[in-house]
């Protein structure tokens, strides 16, 4: 239904991706107004599906609580006048999870 929603944007939207006017083909009122709620149905039922997952079981990861991970990167990556695991947390907390998934698997196997 989602495409077919855009399809519809594309052929009889008065703005569509820069193409001119006059549309080949001209939507009514009532048909408008149906596009509308239907998109409008759509997207709430879409919205509450996404704020209804539970992301309970992901525990949110602190800096602080991993300081022998921390000291492990610093001490890896030495660069002068930074914190290399305080700026990979802060810019690319992926990164820092998953290097702090291998580096928690690592300690477990030894």
């Amino acid at each position: 239904m989602i495409a077919r929603l855009g399809e519809l944007r594309n052929e009889r939207g008065d703005i569509s991706h820069g193409k001119a006017v006059p549309k080949k083909y001209i939507s009514s009122r009532e048909s408008a107004k149906m596009i509308m709620h239907v998109t409008d149905s759509i997207v709430t039922y879409i919205l509450k599906l996404f704020f209804s997952i539970d992301l309970s079981y992901k525990d949110e990861i602190q800096y602080k609580a991993n300081p022998e991970f921390n000291d492990f990167l610093d001490e890896s990556y030495p660069i002068e006048g930074i914190i290399f695991s305080e700026a990979l947390f802060d810019q690319d907390n992926v990164a820092y999870v998953e290097q702090l998934q291998d580096f928690l698997n690592d300690m477990e196997q030894e």
